[in-house]
């Protein structure tokens, strides 16, 4: 485990990113891409979580 530090945060950014992804959180000021944009409108807000969610999956499964 010590050859891979970052294992376990690498899970675990996937672990909470696939609620955004299936877009199960709803707009709000903690958990998700929050910008004054996407906090504006359920229609940007799914979207670009969606989005962002399936960047952050892609990165965290490429460094694992």
């Amino acid at each position: 485990m010590s050859s891979q530090p970052f294992f376990i945060p690498s899970v675990i950014f996937i672990v909470i990113s696939v609620p955004i992804v299936l877009g199960l959180v709803p707009r709000n000021r903690i958990y998700g891409v929050r910008t004054r944009r996407t906090l504006s409108s359920d229609e940007i807000w799914y979207p670009a979580n969606r989005h962002g969610g399936i960047v952050v999956i892609l990165a965290s499964a490429a460094y694992l």
